[in-house]
């Protein structure tokens, strides 16, 4: 599934499908959810106990 955004509107379509065609024809921008935010997250907790066993 696939999202896609034009102004305030917000549609979640099947990938392939004749109504994603269509949204992208309508000028709808594909959104792109960062996968990564979360790794960060992570990553800083473990870098602030790091920081903190380091004092």
């Amino acid at each position: 599934m696939k999202k896609y955004i034009k102004e305030n509107q917000v549609y979640t379509v099947q990938e392939g499908s004749e109504l994603e065609v269509q949204l992208l024809s309508d000028g709808f921008e594909e959104v792109v959810e960062a996968e990564e935010k979360p790794k960060k997250t992570r990553a800083s907790k473990a870098d602030a106990e790091a920081k903190t066993e380091d004092e």
